[in-house]
């Protein structure tokens, strides 16, 4: 009864739990991150804010693809989305990745929470680190980063190992591949 609904998304409506991000702009207003079906039914994310007593939804992309996710167990991601953070200037950033359109930054005017633009996202990890080999078919490199704060602002740190893909929590056929590295990262700006 005192809950706040900040954007009515029905059940089927492209919304998926994990990809719910809470973010602030520069006056520690609270911006949500998540993405929904627009009328056509592609895949849109959106940025919400309270705005003049009530949650106003502000859609950012305009893409021509739909993620149909559906039923039980682990199901492969395609789409992440990040929180938004203040990137100076009047302006807001949230990094994705997604399938078909790969990895970037968006660039979003913190007054209107509109889309300034975005610019492809290079993985840090990725240059000049070799792959950690493995012995199973179907292994696939996953990654973490740290939440955390290191002493040195311009240090993070990514954990990195192999593991099968998604499955939808069946189980699978044949002997389990053997165990993989688990490698930390340390990277520098």
């Amino acid at each position: 009864s005192t809950a706040d609904v900040v954007d009515p998304v029905p059940a089927g409506g492209g919304l998926l739990n994990g990809n719910v991000k809470l973010g602030f702009d520069s006056k520690d207003r609270v911006v949500v991150t998540y993405h929904k079906y627009d009328e056509d039914g592609n895949t849109q994310i959106y940025n919400a804010r309270f705005e003049n007593g009530a949650w106003k939804s502000h859609r950012l992309t305009d893409w021509k693809y739909r993620w149909n996710f559906s039923g039980g167990g682990t199901i492969d991601t395609e789409l992440r989305l990040s929180s938004v953070r203040p990137d100076g200037d009047g302006a807001l950033r949230m990094n994705f990745t997604h399938k078909k359109y790969g990895a970037g930054t968006w660039r979003i005017d913190e007054e209107t929470l509109t889309g300034l633009g975005s610019t492809p996202l290079a993985d840090p990890v990725a240059t000049g680190i070799p792959d950690l080999e493995s012995d199973g078919d179907g292994m696939l490199t996953r990654r973490a980063s740290d939440l955390g704060d290191s002493e040195n602002p311009r240090v993070r740190y990514v954990l990195e190992w192999k593991t099968l893909g998604p499955n939808r929590d069946k189980p699978r056929e044949g002997a389990p591949p053997e165990p993989s590295v688990l490698r930390v990262i340390e990277l520098r700006k």
